[in-house]
Order: C-alpha cells, then sequence, then structure tokens
C-alpha cells in the first residue's frame, strides 16, 4: 500500500481487547494519521505489544457496559480536529482519502463523515445481517469539537434513541431491553 499523505490532521482511535491477530492490519490502514490512541480493555494477548511497535497512545479502560463508551474516552484524548474511529477487525479505505479532505473543506462546520462501510465480524464481511447491507454508511470521521462525547446512561441512550425517532426495529428494542433489566449487577434506577 502506498503511503498517503493527508493536508488535514488526523487523530485515530482503536478500541482493542484481545485483538493480536487482527490489529496490525487494522492499524496499517490509518497510518496516515498523526496520533493513534488505542483504547485497551485489559487485553491478555500481544495487543499491546503491537500498539506500541505502531508509537500508539494506550489508554486502559475496564469493560464497559455500553459499547461506546470507550470510543468517547480515546476522543476525549485525541488532540487533533479530527478523529478516525474503527474497530480492530475494519479497513480504512485510504483510497477514499483525497475525496473525504475534500468534503470536509467543501462543508467547514460539518461534524464528521459519513461514508460507505464494510462492516466486520471477527475479520470477516457481514453480508446478512443489518450491517451486511452493501449500502451501510459509518461516521468514521468526527470532529472532535463538534460531537458529543459524554458517557450516557443506557436507559437514557434508549430513551434519546426513541425521542430522536431514530430508527431500531422492534426485536432489537425488546432484545436489548430484556438484556438491560437482567443483565447482573445493574445499577440501580
Amino acid at each position: 500500500m502506498a503511503p498517503v499523505t493527508p493536508t488535514i490532521d488526523f487523530s485515530a482511535v482503536v478500541v482493542c481487547y484481545n485483538e493480536a491477530d487482527r490489529l496490525g492490519r487494522a492499524l496499517d490502514t490509518i497510518a496516515f494519521c498523526k496520533e493513534l490512541i488505542i483504547v485497551d480493555l485489559d487485553s491478555t494477548d500481544r495487543t499491546l505489544d503491537i500498539a506500541r511497535r505502531y508509537g500508539a497512545i494506550i489508554l486502559r479502560q475496564d469493560r464497559p457496559a455500553y459499547p461506546n463508551l470507550p470510543r468517547q474516552f480515546g476522543i476525549s484524548h485525541a488532540h487533533c480536529p479530527w478523529i478516525v474511529t474503527i474497530d480492530p477487525d475494519e479497513e480504512f479505505p485510504t483510497d477514499e482519502l483525497a475525496k473525504i479532505e475534500a468534503k470536509i473543506r467543501e462543508n467547514p462546520g460539518s461534524a464528521g463523515v459519513r461514508m460507505p462501510w464494510q462492516f466486520y465480524f471477527g475479520c470477516k464481511p457481514l453480508r446478512c445481517t443489518a450491517w451486511g447491507n452493501p449500502n451501510n454508511k459509518k461516521a468514521a470521521i468526527v470532529h472532535r469539537n463538534r460531537i458529543e462525547t459524554t458517557p450516557i446512561e443506557f436507559r437514557k441512550w434508549l430513551k434519546i434513541m426513541f425521542v430522536a425517532k431514530m430508527v431500531l426495529p422492534s426485536p432489537w428494542y425488546s432484545r436489548i431491553k430484556r438484556y438491560h433489566e437482567n443483565r447482573p449487577n445493574r445499577p440501580a434506577s
């Protein structure tokens, strides 16, 4: 892969838990970022060794109840204005970087860039779920000062989802709600 030299400064945030087998490939695709932040959820494999080899800033956090909290934590520690967020089993489409920078310049007040995205599970592309849709988009790049990075409690998150009338199919909602209500050691309401 040819090196990519962006004209905008990017930080990258990657959340990891025992990702040694796949992390290097993901980090190769975000090598253009000026700053690399790894939020580690107590990995017990070689994940941290790999992250150090790439010169990453390593932040540690306990495994959360809500999956986006570690990403928000990483974003809050980033220094560059634009943040690239990927999972360890994903690859950033570096061939699109010039188009992404052009979009950012065309929309100087934007909070992020939604782009076509292939979602993966365990390094395998998802094809038959909601995330396997070929028209999927992901806000893979966000502006650190134009998004909310404050942790929110799970029930408030569900309420926000419905108040904002975001689409969450009812079978998913009932499974999420059932899980949350029945999980052990849940905080008191």
